[in-house]
C-alpha cells in the first residue's frame, strides 16, 4: 500500500448502527412517499367518480358547470333542473368574491305603464255595488246617484274540468296454497297486438340477418315476476338488432348474457358493429367482420373533459375524434357511394386514426388505469383492431349511434310505464317495438301500416307473413 494513501476510517459499532437507522430512516421516507403518491391518485379518482355522479344526477347542461357549483346544489336540494340549467349558462365561479363595482349610471326609460287587454277577449263584468253608508250623502242626507265606475282589467282563466280516469285490472292469487304468486290481467288490446305481430317480426329477423350489416345494442327494462322479492322487478333486458335504413328487431331477454346475442346471431356471416361489451364476442366469431363505435369511444374522452376541462391529452383526443366525424358528415353532405366514402376517408381520416393511435400508445404509461382518461385509453386499446374497421369498408358507419337511438325511446317510456307487467309480456313488447321503430326508420306511417296489415292477421298464413313485414309494405306500395 502506497504510504501516501489516506487511511480508511475506522468504522465503530456506534457508527454502524447510525448509518443503519439513516438508511432505514430513506427507506421509510421513500415508501411513504410512495404511499402519498398512491393516496393522491386514489384522491384524483374518487374526485372523478363524485363530479360524474353529480354530473348525471343534475342532467346534460351540468356539465357547464364548476365543481364548487355542483357541491352547492348538491347541498340545496330543492334546486329545479331549470335552475341547474340557469346556474350553468353563469360559466365558472370566480376565486375570490370581488368586491361589488357600482353600476353605472344610465338613463332610466319611461316605464309604458299598463298594456291594454286584448279587445277581442270575452269581458265578464263585476260590478261592485257601494255599501248603504256611501249611498247617502254625508252632507245633506239625501240619496246619492250613480256616475260612473273605477274600472280596471285583469286576464283570468275559468279552470279546466279535471277527472280521474281509474283502470283496474284484476289481480289474482291462490288462497289454497299461496306459493302460486300474483297474476295480474294484461293491458288487453296492446297485448294482443304484440301477439299478432310477433309473427311479422319472426319474418323481419330473416330480413335483418341477410342484410349483410348489422348494428347492435341492448338496455335495461324491469320486469314484474311473481318469485322476485316483494315491491321488486327483475332486471331485463331488450336487445336491438338492426340493419342501417332497414329493419330492426327487438329482443326480450331476462338477462344480459351472452347467449341472448347469440340466440339472434349465431351463425351471422355479414359485418357486425356493436360497442365494446363483451357480451357480443362469442356470437361476432362467425362474422366477417367486427367493428367498434367510435362515437362510445369518442363519450370516455368527453367525460374525462367533464371533470378537469384543463386536461389538455383528453381535449386533444375528442377534438381529433371530431375531425373523424367531420369527414363522414363531409361524405354525407356530398351524398358520397360507400365506393367514394372509403376513398375520402384513405385520403383524410386514416392519418388522424394513426395520430390517435400513437398518443394512446404514449400517453397509456402516464395515466391512472381507473381515472376516466385512463379508462379511456385502456377501452380505446382493447378495441383498436374493431376501431379501424371504417379504413376498410365504405359502408360501415363510423359510429353505432342509429342503434343507441333507437333505445331512446325505451328510456323515455321507462318513466311512464316503469315496468313489463310479466315474463310473457316481455316478447309482445318488443315486437311492437320493432315495427314502430322499422317503420319510423322507413318513414312509414305507423297508423297506416298497422291498419292494413292487422285485420286479419290472425287468419293469414304463414307464407304470406313474409310480404307483410313494414320493409315489403313499403316495397309493394312504392310499385
Amino acid at each position: 500500500m502506497d504510504a501516501s494513501s489516506p487511511t480508511p476510517p475506522t468504522v465503530t459499532p456506534e457508527m454502524a448502527a447510525l448509518l443503519a437507522r439513516l438508511e432505514d430512516a430513506e427507506r421509510r421516507a421513500r415508501q411513504a412517499e410512495i404511499e402519498l403518491q398512491l393516496s393522491r391518485m386514489r384522491i384524483i379518482s374518487l374526485e372523478e367518480r363524485l363530479r360524474l355522479m353529480r354530473i348525471a344526477k343534475y342532467g346534460p347542461k351540468s356539465e357547464k358547470l364548476s365543481t364548487a357549483q355542483l357541491a352547492l346544489f348538491e347541498q340545496e336540494i330543492s334546486a329545479t333542473l331549470d335552475e341547474v340549467a340557469a346556474e350553468a349558462a353563469r360559466g365558472p365561479l370566480p376565486e375570490s368574491p370581488a368586491a361589488p363595482a357600482a353600476p353605472p349610471a344610465k338613463n332610466r326609460k319611461r316605464h309604458p305603464g299598463r298594456q291594454t287587454l286584448p279587445a277581442d277577449l270575452p269581458r265578464v263584468v263585476n260590478v261592485i255595488a257601494c255599501p248603504p253608508a256611501q249611498c247617502v250623502c254625508g252632507q245633506c242626507g239625501a240619496e246619492t246617484a250613480v256616475i260612473g265606475h273605477e274600472e280596471s282589467e285583469r286576464l283570468d282563466v275559468e279552470p279546466a274540468k279535471f277527472f280521474v280516469a281509474v283502470t283496474r285490472r284484476e289481480k289474482r292469487a291462490c288462497r289454497n296454497c299461496k306459493h302460486g304468486g300474483v297474476a295480474t290481467a294484461p293491458v288487453p288490446w296492446v297485448m294482443r297486438v304484440g301477439y299478432l305481430l310477433s309473427a311479422i317480426v319472426m319474418a323481419m329477423q330473416k330480413e335483418v340477418r341477410s342484410g349483410g350489416y348489422i348494428q347492435a345494442d341492448e338496455t335495461t327494462v324491469m320486469v314484474q315476476r311473481p318469485e322476485e322479492k316483494k315491491g321488486r322487478n327483475h332486471q331485463a333486458y331488450l336487445w336491438q338488432f338492426g340493419n342501417p335504413g332497414g329493419s330492426v328487431v327487438f329482443a326480450f331477454h331476462l338477462g344480459r348474457g351472452g347467449e341472448a346475442a347469440e340466440s339472434f346471431l349465431g351463425g351471422y356471416t355479414g359485418m357486425l358493429q356493436t360497442d365494446g361489451y363483451a357480451g357480443y364476442n362469442k356470437a361476432a366469431r362467425s362474422a366477417s367482420v367486427h367493428a367498434g363505435c367510435w362515437a362510445h369511444l369518442r363519450r370516455y374522452c368527453v367525460d374525462a373533459v367533464k371533470l378537469n376541462p384543463l386536461d389538455a391529452v383528453a381535449t386533444w383526443f375528442v377534438e381529433r375524434m371530431d375531425a373523424l366525424f367531420a369527414v363522414d358528415r363531409e361524405a354525407a353532405e356530398a351524398r358520397l357511394t360507400p365506393a367514394a366514402r372509403l376513398e375520402l376517408r384513405q385520403e383524410k381520416s386514416a392519418a388522424i386514426v394513426e395520430e390517435i393511435h400513437q398518443k394512446l400508445l404514449a400517453v397509456k404509461a402516464t395515466v391512472l388505469p381507473k381515472s376516466k382518461l385512463g379508462e379511456a385509453v385502456g377501452y380505446a386499446l382493447g378495441q383498436w383492431p374493431g376501431m379501424t374497421v371504417f379504413l376498410r369498408h365504405g359502408e360501415m358507419e363510423l359510429s353505432n349511434n342509429l342503434a343507441e337511438n333507437s333505445m331512446r325511446p325505451i328510456a323515455l317510456g321507462r318513466k311512464n310505464w316503469i315496468h313489463i307487467g310479466s315474463v310473457e309480456a316481455g316478447p309482445r313488447v318488443a315486437a311492437i317495438l320493432s315495427v314502430v321503430e322499422t317503420c319510423k326508420r322507413l318513414g312509414i306511417p305507423v297508423r297506416h301500416y298497422l291498419a292494413d296489415v292487422l285485420p286479419g292477421l290472425a287468419d293469414r298464413k304463414a307464407s304470406e307473413v313474409a310480404g307483410l313485414t313494414p320493409m315489403a309494405w313499403k316495397l309493394r306500395r312504392s310499385e
